[in-house]
């Protein structure tokens, strides 16, 4: 059975994607002088240290081929609709 959830922990991932955004934003919609001096570039690295954490947290250790399989199942789940989320509803008006 997998860990309690680290709720505070993930919800800080939603401020390192927000900054990363924002960074690449820069200059293209969003004047380039918007959070000057901030290290948004460093957002990326923020965000995958905090997520290993927490994935090694929730998933302390996978002892059985049933363990790993569930944690790919449902790693699998959580990111794989994501990009045919986003490009799905844009792909009709790309072939306009």
């Amino acid at each position: 059975m997998p860990a309690q959830k680290l709720d505070t922990l993930t919800g800080l991932r939603f401020f390192a994607a927000i900054a990363i955004l924002i960074h690449h934003l820069r200059g293209f919609g969003l004047p380039k002088e918007v959070l000057e001096g901030w290290a948004l570039d460093n957002g990326v690295a923020f965000f995958f240290v905090l997520s290993g954490f927490i994935l090694a947290y929730v998933y302390p250790s996978l002892d059985t081929p049933a363990a790993v399989r569930r944690f790919y199942v449902a790693r699998f789940a959580r990111i794989w609709p994501r990009p045919y989320g986003g490009v799905g509803p844009v792909l009709p008006a790309a072939r306009g």
